[in-house]
């Protein structure tokens, strides 16, 4: 099952830029083929600032593969590929901001995140990350 981490925060202020990781495996897109919800949702209040994705482990069967990863279709500002779009998955690699990696300044209000494998979705051993960086912002009371 895909799973989202906060891996940094600022703590102890009203507003706070927290660090979370998305974890994508190969067993997460096992029998899907188009859009897969993957059960995991992007903090209730904040704005997207920065991501940055990161094949752990390549996808190397077959042919070429490549991944999308977004907001969920019907979830508000859906975008299943403005994470992500067509990143090439068949090798480590770094996926920087542009190309691959989409729009930014996106606000979170909880929505469910999904992920698109690309024309061939066969895949058995990928692990891919992703890095979200998102601005809280919470009432100074919590």
């Amino acid at each position: 099952m895909a799973s989202i981490t906060r891996v940094r925060d600022s703590s102890g202020h009203p507003s706070t830029t927290s660090l979370y990781k998305l974890r994508i495996e190969a067993a997460d897109l096992a029998g899907g083929s188009g859009e897969v919800d993957l059960g995991v949702a992007l903090p209730t209040s904040g704005v997207l600032l920065r991501r940055f994705g990161r094949t752990v482990t390549p996808e190397a069967t077959g042919a070429t593969k490549t991944l999308d990863v977004g907001i969920l279709t019907g979830e508000t500002n859906e975008d299943p590929d403005g994470f992500v779009d067509g990143a090439d998955v068949s090798a480590a690699a770094e996926h920087l901001a542009g190309g691959a990696l989409a729009q930014t300044g996106i606000l979170c209000v909880g929505q469910g995140l999904s992920c698109t494998p690309g024309s061939d979705d066969d895949f058995a051993e990928l692990v891919f990350d992703l890095y979200l960086e998102v601005f809280e912002y919470r009432d100074d009371d919590q």
